[in-house]
């Protein structure tokens, strides 16, 4: 019984939807693409946040801990490739916090365009980090990495030395691959679909 009138009642609203004016349909289908559209960016900022906080909070840690060994270390070789490892810290927590000054909160009375134009322009920024990933993020940690290789004590021949150290800088250059094809994967399976959203509602909504 209860499907019965679920069903008649589902019937019903449809049978009113048809019967309302197409100019009252466009805007009821407008209004509940912006509301999609808002939770989705909500959504997608909340795991933007989250990711911060991942590479934030290790890149901390290991300024400090770097930090002490460059301190105490007497190597000028390992003190310069932790330099290196401490400057990619600090650059992740520098780019990551000053891309946030574009997230500015939009006044609740503001118009939906300009909320809109605020979150296309900080998403923008967002995605640009991705896109440059391997100037701030990768050669930091990579050089140092490769200086810190030619550091390390090994007890065996000259030429296995070598051998040793092409593998151990494939490995490196391995791992920065695998972080560069993440982020421009990000970038186009998620960045770009939201901001291509937010461009054509705004195109919908500026146009008479």
């Amino acid at each position: 019984m209860p499907k019965t009138t679920g069903s008649m009642l589902d019937q019903e609203l449809q049978k009113l939807w048809q019967q309302a004016p197409s100019e009252m349909q466009i805007k009821f289908n407008q209004s509940k693409l912006m509301i999609d559209l808002d939770r989705d960016i909500r959504k997608f900022e909340r795991t933007l946040f989250w990711r911060d906080i991942r590479e934030i909070v290790p890149a901390v840690l290991m300024t400090g801990y770097f930090g002490r060994i460059v301190y105490y270390e007497p190597d000028m070789i390992a003190k310069i490739g932790f330099g290196f490892l401490i400057l990619g810290s600090l650059l992740v927590i520098v780019k990551l916090l000053v891309v946030k000054r574009f997230k500015s909160s939009t006044p609740s009375d503001a118009p939906f365009q300009d909320y809109l134009k605020q979150r296309y322009q900080y998403l923008s920024k967002e995605k640009r980090l991705l896109e440059t990933v391997l100037y701030w993020y990768i050669s930091p940690f990579l050089i140092g990495y490769a200086i810190l290789g030619l550091g390390l004590p090994l007890n065996i021949p000259h030429w296995g030395a070598w051998i040793f150290y092409i593998f151990y800088l494939a490995f490196g250059f391995g791992v920065s691959w695998f972080i560069r094809w993440l982020n421009d994967r990000a970038v186009v399976n998620q960045f770009n679909p939201i901001l291509e959203r937010i461009e054509n509602t705004l195109e919908n909504l500026e146009s008479p």
